[in-house]
């Protein structure tokens, strides 16, 4: 069984001077992530590629995920001072995981960290519809119930991707992080620990970069030094990401007595919006469908990233923009629009 967290790389060892991190969406199990970076390795031959898995355990908890790492993400944005401390917790942890600068790509993080207390692990809509005492929790009370001293959401792929960024930063090579669905809540949270990481030194936001398809955040949600370094790839009829990022600043906490309980009873329809061949999938944004809107977008997204994002001005017009795919033409033809 592939752990949260461990890393794959189809060619490892290879010196390379630009580094790919694909971060993989919700219910994309170890094939499909396989897929995914074969998929990029053609689009990008010189680059290293290494996948950080984040593995599924189901639907409903990969949603339940999603939500609260949104929802820690708004809290991010408040910056006071519960969440510092919060943030300093997690930049502790980055940092004694960077004490073993040859991690292995299948450790258990929890292993490397045996001082910091794991919560139940068990994000589940119905154990919470069970709590008696869920009205009397705080949000950070919740948090450490489900992760203890880890991250919210995809707690150890969030630490291992911080630490593969920082690992790239040190060496002194741009990054490029390709993420799809909850994978890029999943890079906003690991790049705000490492922020907090770095402190004073922002420079080393000058060396990371972010294309995200099939969105479910918003610009704004990244931290500020990055959201110009970021590309976000959506296609007009992705309901998942259209649902996803149209939750605005939304305070999980304060609304879950009235709407948590409404989105775990719909939770039985949502898989038929991210269906296989549906245009939330990866396979679909990377050219995998064979349909015409499909290879499009995997033409585009082949295009940014075989780019040198530091290199090529064209790409300064595309960045910190969202990108719209749209079918205007019978036949799949596509254009962009910001």
């Amino acid at each position: 069984m592939t752990l949260d967290g461990e890393v794959l790389e189809l060619h490892p060892g290879a010196a390379r001077s630009r580094l790919i991190l694909h971060i993989n969406g919700v219910t994309a199990g170890l094939d499909k992530q396989k897929r995914d970076l074969q998929a990029l390795h053609h689009m990008a031959p010189t680059a290293q590629i290494r996948g950080v898995h984040n593995a599924s355990v189901d639907w409903q908890t990969d949603v339940l995920e999603s939500i609260l790492g949104r929802s820690e993400l708004w809290q991010y944005q408040q910056g006071n001072g519960e969440i510092q401390q919060r943030l300093a917790g997690y930049s502790q942890l980055l940092g004694q995981l960077l004490g073993h600068p040859d991690l292995p790509p299948t450790a258990d993080l929890r292993q490397y960290l045996p001082q910091a207390a794991p919560g139940t692990g068990l994000l589940d809509g119905e154990l919470l519809r069970q709590l008696p005492f869920i009205n009397q929790l705080t949000w950070q009370d919740l948090l450490k119930y489900l992760y203890g001293d880890y991250p919210a959401g995809a707690s150890c792929a969030t630490l291992r991707l911080a630490y593969e960024l920082a690992q790239g930063i040190h060496r002194g090579v741009p990054v490029l992080v390709v993420a799809h669905s909850q994978g890029l809540i999943i890079t906003a949270l690991a790049t705000y620990i490492l922020g907090h990481f770095f402190g004073s030194y922002t420079r080393w936001q000058e060396q990371v970069f972010i294309l995200g398809y099939g969105p479910v955040i918003l610009l704004e949600e990244l931290p500020p030094g990055l959201r110009g370094q970021t590309i976000l790839i959506q296609d007009r009829h992705d309901l998942v990401a259209e649902a996803f990022s149209n939750m605005r600043y939304t305070d999980f906490w304060n609304v879950l007595q009235t709407q948590f309980w409404r989105t775990i009873q719909r939770f039985n329809q949502l898989p038929q919006l991210a269906r296989p061949d549906s245009q939330h999938s990866a396979g679909y944004y990377l050219g995998l469908l064979g349909s015409p809107p499909s290879r499009r977008s995997g033409e585009l997204v082949q295009y940014f990233v075989s780019q040198e994002w530091q290199k090529n001005p064209v790409l300064n017009h595309f960045r910190g923009i969202r990108l719209i795919l749209e079918d205007l033409v019978p036949g799949g033809a596509l254009a962009v629009k910001n």
